[in-house]
């Protein structure tokens, strides 16, 4: 092996949804078109197999001579026999079951049994069922939460490059080396007595960790309420009009462009959005990217996952998406549970399991919840927060801008002196890196973090300070999910709330008739149906 090794990874063949998840995770990254393109103008050690084809199979080879390594998924699984690899013995609960190392040729192949692009792509949503330390609950959201892809990805990587000797090195998370993150976000759909007014004196002193979605008309006799929160110095942004999220684009872009006019009535600035009850659809983003939003955040998407760009036809979005946690007080509540001090306990082993992980802590919640009827509950949110060490309090706003100027650094060259045990990176020229730190893994379990200084940096492994790493690992005290089984009669009623975009907030006069099910539903609600709650 020589002394001097490039460990900027090449991805070949185009994969959206894999070049999201290496951006994710901060990898430096290159990518080709095919092998062969890579053979002539790479340089790269380590390659992550999207599409390979016949043809490719004497480069592999080669490449695998050379010391080299590659990962590759299910679809390309018969790499393993015809590279004629021979699978490794180790210690898999540091990477994970679901990964294998082989070697051949004197080179490295990590084999992922599963597709990593198929569940990365699926954006439907389903009713999940979620056993908790705190009881089961249930929510609609992503169909495949994204993390599990993105995880298991980053898990195989740090494999191939630590079975070769090599140090895992990627964009830290967070700025200034921060070990996580934490924001309460609050959903004003409804206006309920003074529980908002409670619940702002009780985060007076959180001003820079939470951000607040109105649903404006909901407060339309009461704006005074949110003129109080703006002027007081609070982040609030949009969480549509009415309450609503429609199957229509041009629906929502009237709902939208209405919150906004309010909202700005009321000298505040509109550049994040929560879609109402956490319902994402393609329109609904086509309409953000119009309207210029910075970031919106759906738990129908993804959840418990880093941001990311949603890809819509093979072209990535330019509204960040910023998943949080999907249980809230108010889904306990909904089930019938009302033991609050399981609830809390459940709360705060969310915010220090993730923060052990490194993982963002983004909580949700709405004032008419529980914890505006008893805010020591959100206090201990808040209290547990506070205990923790190099914790970044943010607002959504604030993650947004920096998860978009960090998106931007990219690097150049990433080359590691075996002989030295020093690693050397460039980065591509105008990189802004202020706060930006680097992670470095030479072993699964510890990592140490490192502070960009300049445009290029020579970093010796053994004068780094290292520390313990771990993954969130499935904890059953804490949550399990399932997909819910609906009745054959619930299946037929949301089908029929889906197909009409059924909902009984927007006023006749202002429904949009632009389609079958559009006049239907409006001569249903014409008819008086909408007082008879079909979507309940």
């Amino acid at each position: 092996m020589d002394s001097l090794i490039n460990i900027k990874l090449g991805l070949i063949g185009k994969s959206c949804e894999i070049m999201s998840m290496l951006r994710q995770e901060g990898i430096p990254f290159s990518e080709y078109d095919s092998l062969e393109s890579c053979k002539l103008n790479g340089r790269e050690s380590m390659l992550i197999i999207s599409k390979a084809s016949g043809r490719d199979m004497e480069l592999l080879k080669d490449h695998l001579c050379k010391g080299g390594a590659v990962i590759c998924d299910i679809l390309n699984k018969d790499l393993i026999s015809r590279m004629r690899a021979k699978k490794l013995d180790y210690d898999d609960s540091l990477y994970g079951g679901s990964i294998g190392r082989y070697e051949s040729s004197g080179g490295y192949i990590v084999y992922v049994d599963k597709d990593l692009r198929k569940e990365a792509s699926y954006s439907r949503a389903v009713i999940k069922e979620f056993f908790t330390s705190a009881g089961t609950v249930r929510e609609k959201v992503a169909s495949f939460p994204k993390y599990r892809d993105r995880e298991i990805l980053s898990r195989a990587l740090m494999a191939s490059f630590h079975v070769r000797g090599l140090p895992f090195v990627r964009l830290w998370y967070y700025p200034k080396g921060f070990r996580s993150l934490f924001n309460f976000r609050f959903d004003l759909d409804e206006d309920t007595g003074n529980d908002l007014e409670l619940i702002a004196g009780v985060s007076e002193k959180y001003k820079d960790c939470t951000t607040w979605f109105v649903s404006c008309a909901s407060f339309e006799k009461n704006a005074h309420k949110i003129k109080k929160l703006i002027d007081d110095g609070f982040d609030v942004q949009s969480h549509g009009y009415f309450h609503h999220t429609y199957s229509d684009s041009e629906q929502n872009e009237i709902n939208i462009k209405k919150s906004i006019g309010y909202i700005g009535n009321l000298r505040g600035s509109v550049e994040g959005f929560a879609a109402p009850m956490g319902r994402w659809n393609e329109g609904l983003q086509v309409v953000l990217e119009r309207l210029g939003f910075l970031y919106s955040s759906e738990f129908s998407l993804d959840y418990d996952n880093l941001p990311f760009y949603p890809i819509s036809r093979s072209i990535f979005s330019s509204v960040l998406q910023i998943p949080i946690h999907p249980i809230c007080w108010g889904i306990y509540k909904d089930a019938g549970i009302v033991n609050d001090n399981a609830i809390r306990e459940y709360m705060q082993k969310i915010v220090i399991k993730k923060y052990e992980a490194r993982l963002p802590i983004l909580l949700y919640g709405h004032p008419s919840e529980s914890i505006g009827k008893d805010p020591k509950l959100l206090e201990m949110v808040y209290g547990t927060a506070d205990s923790l060490s190099n914790l970044w309090r943010a607002r959504l706003s604030d993650l947004a801008r920096w998860w978009k100027k960090r998106e931007k650094v990219r690097f150049k060259e990433v080359t590691f002196d075996a002989s030295k045990k020093t690693f050397s990176y460039e980065l591509e020229d105008g990189a802004d890196f202020s706060g930006i730190h680097l992670n470095v893994q030479v072993r699964a379990d510890k990592a140490a973090y490192y502070g960009i200084t300049g445009l290029s940096g020579n970093v010796s492994l053994d004068e780094l300070q290292y520390e313990e790493s771990r993954y969130l690992k499935a904890d059953p005290d804490l949550y399990r999910e399932r997909i819910w089984k609906k009745t054959r009669l619930k299946r037929l009623k949301d089908g029929l709330v889906d197909m009409l975009d059924w909902e009984e907030r927007t006023p006749l006069n202002e429904i949009k008739r632009n389609s079958a099910a559009s006049n239907i539903k409006y001569l249903l609600r014409r008819c008086g149906f909408d007082k008879v709650k079909i979507n309940t």
